[in-house]
């Protein structure tokens, strides 16, 4: 019996694993910069020549996690490769005007 229990539990805990958030919201590249936002676009080795693609606006703030080649905001820098993860990302991974929780600069 206690080692049906015990399995049981495994079984739960290793399912709550999968579960993780580990995939970026957006992967990237920074457009731009203002003082407190970022504009992001797809990688330019990732678009299509003939198609056109949107630009996010993220918000960052004092919460902000900065992993990679990046310590900072100040650091950061137009053309920097990117994985970003935001904060109450909407529906499909929207991430226009969310706040970014977590930012890593892969250059």
């Amino acid at each position: 019996m206690k080692k049906s229990i015990l399995l049981i539990a495994l079984l739960f805990l290793i399912g709550l694993m999968g579960c993780s958030d580990d995939e970026a919201h957006f992967v990237g590249e920074i457009s731009g910069l203002n003082e407190t936002s970022i504009e992001l676009v797809v990688a330019e080795e990732d678009r299509n020549p003939d198609a056109s693609y949107p630009v996010y606006t993220v918000k960052v703030n004092e919460d902000t996690i900065y992993e990679g080649d990046a310590e900072g905001f100040s650091q950061l820098a137009t053309g920097d490769n990117v994985k970003v993860w935001v904060y109450n990302v909407g529906e499909d991974n929207q991430i226009d005007n969310k706040t970014v929780e977590k930012i890593v600069v892969e250059n």
